[in-house]
């Protein structure tokens, strides 16, 4: 492994540790990022340990340049800057492992497992890739062969193949000639360069005979010269392959059924390219070349044979139809391309069958019966009949059969036969059944009366929704037939207006006008609904017509206006309560109108401009972006953020207001798109919150964050150094100066990690979740040295908060408990109305030095950092509750916590 790191000190250390942790790793050393690249590039490594902070280019920057090169070698930054975006940083940039740095040496152990793990995978990926190139490689290879349509494109393509595929140069293929057993190229691709014009190979016993091609000819089995440098038997052609980059030779016969198609002569550009694996390949690829030509040849036979038959073939096909020649046995002589598409059997699949082999039982009955009365020359006899075909895959397929006798003297010689699908014929007339069968049932199910009438006003058609809705005696079918105009006057008695129905009627009938949806009343308060309309039958002009009950529905309507009212004073009551919140929220509010995709200021509240310092006539009708600072403006201008909320985006972002007096407002812009009546984005409504002070506070948080990342990590390298120097150091002396180095180490340690944990513990909480206070108080109580402590818990709820957070405050109240009570001191935690505390019965803290407790570095106990009840501080803040020191029921020192929200 490779290990980058500036410090040379530690990178010496970390080398030796982690070859003392595993024999296995062997470690050389870089300082610096160029150094390590040179040495990568000169050197066969398995994984890469970097530092993060190094001069010139950092860890990050290092992986990047060397995934240019090697995008899948291990990886795996080792730093003492530990925080959450260097992490997600090298992860994205290709990072295989992320580890921080830490105190004493345990730590390499881990290191080296990560390394060994690592590589591991690494080159079982490696593995695999290899397997999928060869895998690839014979199935393009019998992809080629299966296209092929001759054996010299089929041997071409196999040559081109091979020398296109890493890490093959050069391939050809060659034929043993008996006479003189000399193997002649057939086809070749690759790098040539007429190599194979200024070499002689041959199958015999001659030295030209010995090499790999020779061999294989001759012993039907894959033959390889791993090293053509080297191997004794290639001195014939050493020379010409090794001017063209030939390292390794592979030879293979391509054998079928004991019969030699020729010999296969792949070069590697490497040596010992040819593998078991490869080999394996290599004998499978062999065997598929030799099918393939050997198939591509009888292939080539059957087609000879077939040419003898193309005129009368061309006859045959022109009809169109299936057809074929039977013996007199019932076997297949002949069959056509329509009757090979029809059955889905290949021709030579057919030829030599019986004809059961496609036809039904009952066909061949019906055939044989056929067959005997046209030997009878029965005159009544029909030639033609139907059968049902039985094709190789699918359905059985109905057919219409012609037969003829075969000419003959006195010996019956066969028939001959004319096939005709009548399946789709058979399909309409059924699909044509099942329409008129939908349509029916269409008709009787309809929610609507349906009434049809031909040209001399005689019922047609009529459904059961209409005898109900009309309340007529009998059934559907008893009317058909009827006088239309007798079945409207004895319908009008239920209308309001009888005569005027049958006015209508009639006045439509001789209009032919369609008309929809026109309203009649009943006498019973039911409502209907009358649609016509003219229709062309065969016989003349008819009229169809439809009846609705819509009673309901004119019910509906008129709870809907009401309905439709009572909105319209919600509405009014609910502008009222917009206009009381737009005024009264506690953020500056903007209505906006786009002018050409600008806002302009339509509405506002008092709070905007009185935080801004303008009074509200100067703000109306002016363009938003006045009210930006000069940034704001061109940033909003440059990612056209009103454009995306009027396209229906909700705008997050930050923006900088600007007072009347010039003074600058930082602000956090919430933007939502602004409706009319018609659901049309007109413009957006801008909440701003004015965030200044929030800003300041993040300013002051990030740059304690980074002073104490920079001053970890600067400590941490050394301290590292110091204490790998002080293993090795024991292992060669003993002295009682190591121990008051040792807690040295332990001391600086401790105040590195406080120093990280005041650090970050005052970031805002926004997650909380709902936590039982006393079984967190007691996991605590079993995390810190208790000695002789006791503790005692009154505490019965559950209380919203950041778990790691809570758990680190209560810890170091318990700790300070335990540092200043001493080891016996008793521990109590309980519940507050608002909150919980934590008291002992040690001896307390004067009342005129609670407030310098808090403060960072602060300790009246030898050793201690001083910084526990400053992280207490922190975390309370981060919470938004309150800390305040009392004294305890029994003398000692109590912690109040209050503000605290409950689960």
């Amino acid at each position: 492994m490779l290990h980058v790191d500036d410090e040379p000190d530690f990178a010496d250390m970390a080398a030796t540790l982690l070859e003392r942790k595993s024999d296995r790793i062997t470690v050389k050393t870089a300082t610096s990022a160029s150094e390590g690249l040179e040495r990568l590039t000169n050197g066969d490594f398995d994984c890469i340990v970097s530092d993060y902070d190094m001069s010139g280019q950092n860890g990050i920057e290092f992986l990047k340049t060397v995934r240019m090169d090697n995008p899948d070698l291990p990886f795996i930054l080792y730093t003492g800057k530990g925080c959450e975006e260097v992490a997600s940083d090298a992860v994205s940039a290709g990072a295989t492992d992320y580890l921080q740095k830490e105190s004493g040496t345990d730590q390499y152990t881990i290191l080296a497992n990560r390394i060994q793990n690592a590589v591991e995978q690494y080159r079982a990926s490696q593995r695999a890739a290899e397997f999928d190139r060869l895998r690839t490689l014979r199935s393009n290879i019998n992809q080629a062969l299966v296209r092929a349509e001759s054996r010299s494109g089929a041997e071409t393509r196999v040559c081109e193949i091979l020398s296109e595929a890493n890490p093959y140069h050069f391939a050809w293929i060659g034929e043993v000639h008996p006479s003189t057993s000399a193997i002649t190229p057939r086809a070749s691709a690759g790098i040539d360069d007429g190599y194979l014009e200024e070499i002689t190979v041959t199958a015999d016993e001659t030295n030209t005979g010995q090499g790999p091609g020779g061999t294989a000819a001759r012993e039907r089995r894959v033959t390889v010269a791993q090293s053509v440098q080297d191997d004794p038997n290639f001195d014939p052609w050493r020379e010409h392959a090794l001017k063209r980059g030939f390292q390794a030779v592979a030879a293979l016969p391509l054998e079928y059924d004991d019969t030699l198609y020729g010999i296969l002569i792949v070069y590697a550009d490497r040596p010992h390219a040819f593998d078991a694996t490869e080999r394996d390949l290599l004998s499978e690829i062999g065997d598929d070349i030799a099918h393939a030509i050997h198939s591509l040849e009888i292939q080539e036979q059957l087609r000879e044979e077939r040419e003898a038959l193309e005129r009368y073939e061309t006859i045959i096909e022109a009809s169109g139809d299936p057809v074929y020649t039977l013996d007199s046995e019932g076997k297949f002589m002949f069959v056509n391309d329509a009757l090979v598409e029809l059955t889905g059997y290949s021709e030579s699949e057919l030829l030599g069958e019986d004809i059961s082999i496609i036809m039904s039982e009952d066909g061949i009955v019906t055939g044989e019966t056929v067959i005997e009365a046209l030997l009878r020359n029965d005159e009544q006899t029909r030639d033609t009949f139907e059968i049902n075909v039985v094709p190789r895959a699918g359905d059985q397929v109905t057919c219409e059969a012609h037969i003829a006798l075969l000419p003959f003297d006195e010996e019956f010689r066969g028939t001959t036969g004319i096939i005709r699908d009548i399946s789709e014929r058979i399909e309409r007339e059924r699909e044509l059944e099942e329409t008129n069968v939908v349509l029916s049932t269409l008709f009787e199910t309809l929610p609507v009366g349906v009434l049809a009438e031909n040209a001399s006003r005689n019922v047609l058609a009529v459904n059961s929704r209409l005898f109900e809705l009309f309340e007529f005696p009998g059934t559907p079918e008893d009317v058909v037939g009827m006088d239309c105009e007798q079945l409207a006057v004895q319908a009008s008695d239920m209308f309001v207006n009888a005569d005027e129905f049958v006015d209508h009627i009639n006045e439509l009938v001789v209009g032919r006008k369609p008309t929809d949806n026109e309203v009649f009343s009943l006498t019973d308060s039911r409502m209907f609904e009358q649609s016509y309309r003219p229709i062309e039958l065969p016989d003349g002009g008819g009229h169809l017509w439809t009846y609705r009950d819509i009673t309901e529905q004119t019910e509906y309507e008129r709870e809907l206006e009401q309905r439709t009212a009572e909105l319209a004073e919600l509405t009014s009551q609910l502008e009222e309560q917009y206009r009381y919140l737009f005024e009264e929220a506690p953020v500056m509010i903007v209505e906006t109108r786009a002018v050409d995709k600008e806002p302009i200021v339509e509405d506002c509240n008092q709070l905007f401009v009185q935080t801004l310092g303008y009074d509200t006539e100067d703000v109306l009708e002016q363009p938003l972006a006045e009210f930006y600072t000069d940034n704001s403006r061109q940033q909003l201008l440059e990612e056209g953020g009103y454009e995306r909320a009027l396209s229906g985006e909700f705008m997050r972002e930050d923006r900088e207001l600007v007072t009347a007096d010039g003074k600058s407002v930082e602000t956090l812009l919430r933007a939502v798109p602004r409706y009319d009546t018609h659901d049309t984005i007109i413009g957006t409504i801008a909440f701003y919150i004015d965030i200044s002070e929030q800003k300041e506070l993040k300013r002051e948080r990030n740059r304690l964050e980074e002073f104490a990342s920079i001053v970890s990590h600067d400590l941490r390298n050394p301290l590292n150094v110091a204490q790998g120097h002080l293993q090795l150091a024991r292992k060669d002396c003993e002295s009682e100066h190591l121990d008051a180095i040792t807690r040295a180490h332990e001391r600086m340690g401790t105040l590195i990690n406080d120093l990280l944990t005041l650090a970050r513990q005052g970031e805002q909480v926004t997650d909380t979740e709902a936590i039982d206070l006393a079984t967190l108080t007691e996991n605590c109580w079993r995390n810190v040295a208790t000695a002789e402590a006791t503790l005692t818990t009154d505490v019965s709820r559950a209380i919203k908060a950041d778990k790691a957070r809570l758990q680190q405050l209560l810890e170091n109240l318990i700790r300070n408990a335990i540092d200043h009570g001493g080891p016996d001191v008793t521990v109590e935690v309980g519940d507050l109305e608002d909150g919980f505390y934590v008291a002992d019965d040690g001896p307390g803290i004067p009342e005129e030095n609670r407030e310098q407790v808090f403060k960072s570095a602060y300790s009246t106990v030898q050793d201690n950092t001083g910084f526990g009840l400053a992280i207490v501080t922190e975390i309370v803040d981060a919470h938004g509750w309150d800390v305040t020191i009392t004294e305890s029921a029994s003398g000692g020192a109590q912690f109040t916590i209050t503000g605290v929200k409950n689960s």
